[in-house]
């Protein structure tokens, strides 16, 4: 099995106590991961496959993105800015007793070229609900 986004924001939630399970708190690491390689492609299909079906997105200063047209309308957007560079290291993943899901919290850095043509920079916090999606095999004939 593996995670798929729920949701993502750019805010920092308090944690639960919820403990943690070593294998998916690694798969969930591996998946983030993946998501990190697939953004710096600055593909949104790539960025946007990351995200399950329902899922939520809370970009700053946008309304909620609900539906995955929204979500990608939002990241086509987004990596559309020149020079954009991200990344985003979890420091904290939790995963519930089920194993079903988890969250992982950690922080962001942004920089792009902004329209007067100067480095923008952003920094925060963010945090992101991962779900157990069941596995689907590829079938190639």
């Amino acid at each position: 099995m593996h995670f798929l986004l729920l949701s993502a924001a750019a805010l920092l939630l308090s944690p639960s106590h919820l403990p943690s399970i070593n294998v998916d708190v690694d798969a969930i690491r591996k998946q983030d991961g993946r998501w990190m390689k697939a953004a710096a492609t600055k593909k949104p299909l790539a960025w946007t496959a990351f995200y399950a079906p329902g899922a939520t997105m809370l970009p700053p200063n946008e309304p909620a993105c609900s539906t995955k047209q929204q979500i990608l309308t939002s990241i086509t957007s987004f990596l559309a800015l020149p020079n954009l560079a991200v990344t985003w290291i979890p420091t904290k993943i939790i995963v519930a007793k089920s194993g079903e899901i988890g969250y992982s919290y950690g922080v962001y850095q942004i920089s792009y070229t902004d329209p007067s043509g100067n480095l923008a920079e952003d920094h925060g916090k963010n945090v992101e609900v991962w779900e157990k999606q069941p596995r689907v095999l590829e079938v190639h004939r």
